[in-house]
């Protein structure tokens, strides 16, 4: 309280100079541009690489073929991806190949299930 009131009764505060608030400024502004692209970087890369929608696709997919009857040879688009399912025979066994291509990132996910046709 003692200082308060002297700095009261002088009538001045002892202050940087601008040059040092500047660079101070300057200084807290690049640490916040780097990690604004930093967390966006991260976060784009998080959406870009999701791949939760598609596979819950494809289980939804497995679940009807061994449950439900499907058609073996159909292709359709899952926003980004592109879903394929196709009926191979390998060794006298019967097979569904499910495969999924993003358009934009070339990923390719594939599942193969064995088909029976109960």
């Amino acid at each position: 309280m003692v200082g308060l009131n002297r700095l009261l009764i002088s009538g001045r505060v002892k202050a940087s100079s601008i040059t040092e608030t500047i660079v101070a400024t300057t200084i807290i502004i690049i640490v916040f541009t780097i990690a604004i692209l930093s967390l966006n970087n991260v976060l784009q890369n998080i959406i870009e690489n999701d791949t939760s929608a598609v596979e819950r696709r494809i289980n939804e997919l497995i679940y009807k073929s061994q449950y439900e009857k499907i058609i073996t040879s159909d292709s359709y688009e899952e926003g980004d991806w592109i879903v394929s399912l196709a009926k191979e025979k390998q060794n006298n066994v019967d097979f569904i190949v499910i495969e999924a291509l993003n358009r934009k990132t070339k990923r390719k996910l594939v599942k193969s299930i064995i088909y029976n046709e109960n």
